[in-house]
């Protein structure tokens, strides 16, 4: 579903109708600039960025919180965040309603992502107690939580507006259902304006 129609959708509704319709978390599949490469003894180097014309270096859209909405999506375009593939977290049909719900490139998984970087069962998210986890699947390019690489089936708790990474071109954020039913409302207020 496209994040432009979930809006669109969660406008007539109120939090507890929207909770009642879509019980499961999200992923919001995001817009993203490559991950720099590591430099020595694995310091992030900072993406080259390039002149705006004003002197100054233009900055490329990334990842943050929701308390960095404004950077995010305030200088890209809406219609292209608009479009943006709003993956919600359940098992497939047919498949036991317990247990994790898989996410990974192979048909059978819960949650299919169709790239090639994204290994056959990448990862598995686990409801534990009232929270979530996201957990690597021994995956070959790595998940990564909040741009840090998870140790080969290793595990991170998430909170809303948690970024997510399956291999090196798949980034997402995750959010429960009243996180995605607020975040949606302040995208609907126009991201130019946030």
């Amino acid at each position: 579903m496209k994040l432009e129609d979930l809006a669109k959708e969660a406008a007539s509704l109120d939090a507890a109708a929207f909770k009642k319709k879509y019980p499961a978390p999200a992923l919001v599949l995001q817009l993203s600039t490559p991950t720099p490469p590591a430099g020595p003894f694995g310091m992030k180097l900072k993406p080259k960025t390039e002149d705006a014309g004003g002197g100054g270096p233009a900055k490329k859209p990334g990842f943050d919180t929701i308390h960095g909405l404004k950077e995010v999506l305030g200088k890209a375009s809406p219609g292209k965040v608009g479009t943006s593939e709003v993956l919600f977290l359940q098992k497939r049909a047919g498949a036991p309603k317990t247990g994790a719900v898989s996410v990974g490139r192979a048909d059978e998984n819960d949650v299919p992502i169709a790239q090639k970087t994204v290994s056959n069962v990448h990862a598995h998210f686990i409801r534990d107690g009232s929270s979530w986890k996201v957990a690597d699947q021994g995956s070959s390019n790595g998940t990564f939580v909040d741009e840090e690489r998870l140790p080969a089936r290793g595990s991170a708790k998430l909170t809303n507006g948690t970024r997510v990474g399956f291999g090196p071109n798949v980034r997402a954020k995750f959010w429960t259902p009243q996180g995605l039913y607020d975040f949606l409302a302040i995208y609907r207020t126009g991201v130019d304006d946030l």
